[in-house]
Formats: C-alpha cells, structure tokens, sequence
C-alpha cells in the first residue's frame, strides 16, 4: 500500500511491527510498533499511557500530518481496486469514525504543516 500513497504524490512513514517485512514490499521510511495485535499500544493500559506512546510513535510532535490508511480523505487518493485487495479486511474490523476522530484531534492540537 506504501508504493500506492507514494505514486499519489503523498509522502509515507509506514508503521510496522516486522520492519524486514515492510523493507521487502517497498517501504523506505518506517517506525517500529509495538505489537501485531495492538501496534500503537496495550488497551489494558491507561489511556494516558495510551496517548503517550501514541503521540511519540506517530511523530505528530514534529508538527508533521498524520493520516491512518482507513481515513476518508486518504482512501480518496488510491486505487480502489488496489485498496481494497491491501485494506479492505482491516478496514471491516475496525472503528473507521473512531479512528478519524482520533487522528483529526491529533491534527487539530499539533500540527504545524
């Protein structure tokens, strides 16, 4: 999905767990997560610790946008067919306006780009 936001002309910082595994299929700016499962932290954890993790990892500290592969506004930008081969199971499972309210609160309280 990386080379596919790139050839949109959006620049990339992929999160991954098995960082071998995000070289092999095109990534070349990564952050390790934490676990498959749960990348971004523990939900047995408190939130505050949650959000801690969350903001250091993101890299929204840097005032850089941050966007997750399910967000409206960036699914806009690929290839359907290509998205839904890569995303689209993930995307079923998951709380997609949690996720953009989550991220667009990020946005809102520290991005500067």
């Amino acid at each position: 999905m990386v080379k596919e936001i790139e050839k949109a002309g959006i620049t990339t910082v992929q999160m991954a767990n098995l960082i071998p595994v995000a070289k092999t299929v095109g990534a070349n700016r990564m952050v390790p997560t934490i676990s498959i499962p749960y990348p971004l932290g523990d939900p047995q954890t408190p939130k505050e610790e949650q959000w801690k993790l969350r903001y250091h990892r993101v890299g929204v500290a840097l005032g850089l946008k941050t966007y997750h592969v399910v967000e409206s506004e960036l699914k806009e930008e690929f290839d359907q067919e290509v998205y839904e081969e890569q995303v689209g199971m993930m995307e079923m499972v998951l709380n997609i306006e949690e996720i953009e309210e989550e991220m667009q609160s990020m946005r809102d309280q520290f991005c500067k780009y």
